[in-house]
């Protein structure tokens, strides 16, 4: 009865599966690789060990265009174009598809490719994410309410009267920062 369930008992499965001891999968197997949640977790701590120091720079920034902070509620998915990845951050995001825990899809429209996490799951079953986006969550509201007035903007032709001034120009300055 939960979105995306599926997906993530084919996931734990799978990883039951590679742990089988000859031809059964015992409970402690199970136990082993966290239950369901667990076992994203770990496969994705395991990724994340596996890059070096300027890998896991790039793979913090990339989880964080892959949220959408919850503002008193849950945290969800967000889909990030390849357009807004630099090009280490999108060699970090290759790996963690190769991983299973990132799919890549394409905009509907323009065809771009386009990445999101598998499993929402992650963002609690993964300790260093849920800190991530923890300690992150005033910059993260601050930069989707930034990139959704821009593109408003945008679309309205881009007027003049529109544009940040003044307190509003400030904070959002001080947010880049």
């Amino acid at each position: 009865g939960q979105p995306g369930f599926l997906p993530l008992l084919q996931f734990t499965l799978t990883e039951l599966f590679d742990r089988r001891d000859g031809d059964r999968i015992t409970t402690e197997t199970l136990a082993s690789v966290g239950g369901i949640a667990g076992a994203i977790g770990r496969r994705a701590d395991d990724a994340f060990s596996q890059l070096d120091a300027h890998g896991q720079l790039a793979a913090r920034e990339l989880f964080g265009r892959l949220v959408l902070p919850g503002d008193g509620q849950p945290d969800t998915r967000r889909r990030a174009r390849r357009s807004e990845l630099s090009p280490q951050v999108e060699a970090v995001a290759e790996h963690f598809v190769a991983g299973r825990l990132r799919v890549i899809d394409r905009e509907p429209d323009s065809r771009e490719p386009t990445f999101e996490v598998a499993h929402e799951t992650l963002f609690d079953s993964w300790p260093r994410l849920r800190r991530w986006i923890d300690e992150d969550r005033t910059w993260l509201l601050q930069r989707d309410h930034l990139e959704r007035v821009a593109t408003q903007w945008d679309e309205a032709g881009q007027p003049d009267s529109e544009l940040y001034r003044g307190a509003r120009l400030e904070a959002a300055i001080e947010a880049l920062e």
